[in-house]
């Protein structure tokens, strides 16, 4: 997917993982929690098979190094990165991403709306070209 989609999809997963996060605690987060409606929507669930009303994802407990929110912020950072065009983020999201003091879902979109208040020749797309997803974006 392209840098722009990019963000528009780290800015759904970051607001809809929060979510699951104060509603059921931290989640496992894997590339096979993130998927697209027909019409290039963002959809994400704590079960890769979406059409399961119920979670799969185990949900980490308080012993655990990766029960964070900070975790969870990090690693959809990574997967979406990870499936953008040459694998990076823009750059300038990347240095607000990179100066923040501390990381957690609200710090996080916070960088995503700086980000995106910088774009003044363009508008962050509210889908992603499914065209342009493939094995790696």
């Amino acid at each position: 997917m392209t840098q722009h989609e990019a963000i528009y999809v780290l800015a759904e997963a970051l607001r809809i993982f929060r979510q699951i996060y104060i509603r059921m605690g931290p989640i496992q987060i894997d590339e096979d929690l993130f998927g697209f409606t027909a019409e290039g929507k963002l959809k994400v669930w704590c079960n890769p098979n979406f059409a399961d009303n119920t979670p799969a994802r185990k949900i980490l407990t308080e012993g655990e190094d990766k029960r964070s929110e900070a975790y969870m912020a990090e690693k959809i950072i990574d997967i979406v990165e990870e499936n953008t065009i040459n694998r990076r983020l823009p750059n300038q999201f990347n240095k607000l991403f990179n100066n923040l003091a501390y990381l957690d879902f609200n710090m996080a979109q916070k960088a995503v709306a700086e980000y995106v208040s910088t774009l003044t020749d363009e508008s962050l797309p509210d889908h992603v070209d499914l065209d342009h997803i493939g094995p790696h974006g």
